[in-house]
């Protein structure tokens, strides 16, 4: 279940995206990692700047938005900022702001079943394995989440809403449980639906893939653990068009800022 045993003082969505060349390309460094071998990810910090509260029956009220995580592919290795999570176990929870020391996560895991508290052998121990459809949708709706949440052209308001939905979906498909909250109640079910891609709002995003990466904590599970988490893995080619658009728009501003000074 999210956090929170620290407040986040994160600096928010809008550093991510108007220059934040390097979080697009640590993302694009995830989609671009040869398939099947396994990655270690060091957690510097997990910061969620905005979030709402939603209720999750019969465990209660929570903090709903994806979390942003600072950190590198293995100890020494390319660093990465600002990567968009949502997660995926509603059982366990997970600090905000600085780890001391460095949380270890790998994504060597695949998403079967959701995690239950009780720290069972399997990784994921649940009642019934997910459906090709449920990893499908999850997949969908963490790349969605990470567009919404670039989106510079989003007020604050409608991104956390939209965001806290997305999560919130996630959370019905992953468990089975209802997630409810404040207006949000209808999106989170259309979200987790059958119909849920035609309830997608403002898709201007390009291709909306399924594909991500889930990552957990390398001891899990444990009836102590960190949640795991999804990142999306958006096709190689949108993120590609997507960095080129807005270093294109950084020469832009910079002739621009040139031109006010001449």
């Amino acid at each position: 279940m999210t956090q929170t045993d620290e407040k986040s003082t994160g600096t928010g969505f809008g550093k991510m995206f108007g220059f934040a060349l390097p979080a697009l390309a640590a993302a694009f460094v995830i989609s671009a990692l040869p398939a099947n071998a396994a990655t270690t990810y060091i957690l510097d910090r997990g910061d969620m700047p905005n979030n709402r509260v939603l209720n999750v029956s019969g465990l209660g009220n929570v903090y709903a938005g994806p979390i942003l995580f600072d950190g590198s592919y293995g100890v020494n290795g390319p660093k990465f900022f600002d990567i968009v999570a949502f997660c995926v176990d509603i059982y366990h929870s997970i600090t905000l702001g600085d780890y001391s020391p460095d949380k270890t996560y790998t994504d060597a895991n695949a998403l079967t079943y959701d995690s239950n508290p009780g720290g069972q052998a399997n990784h994921f121990s649940g009642p019934s394995g997910y459906s090709n459809a449920d990893l499908t949708k999850i997949g969908t709706l963490a790349t969605y989440g990470t567009f919404v949440a670039r989106d510079n052209s989003l007020t604050a308001g409608i991104k956390n809403d939209r965001l806290a939905a997305v999560q919130g979906a996630i959370w019905q498909v992953s468990s089975g449980r209802d997630v409810t909250g404040a207006s949000l109640d209808g999106l989170i079910d259309n979200l987790s639906g059958a119909s849920y891609q035609s309830f997608f709002v403002n898709n201007n995003y390009g291709t909306i893939g399924s594909s991500f990466t889930l990552i957990t904590p390398t001891f899990y599970p444990a009836a102590s653990g960190n949640q795991s988490f999804v990142i999306a893995v958006p096709e190689p080619a949108t993120w590609a068009m997507m960095i080129m658009g807005f270093a294109g728009l950084g020469v832009m501003l910079r002739r621009q800022r040139s031109l006010a000074v001449a």
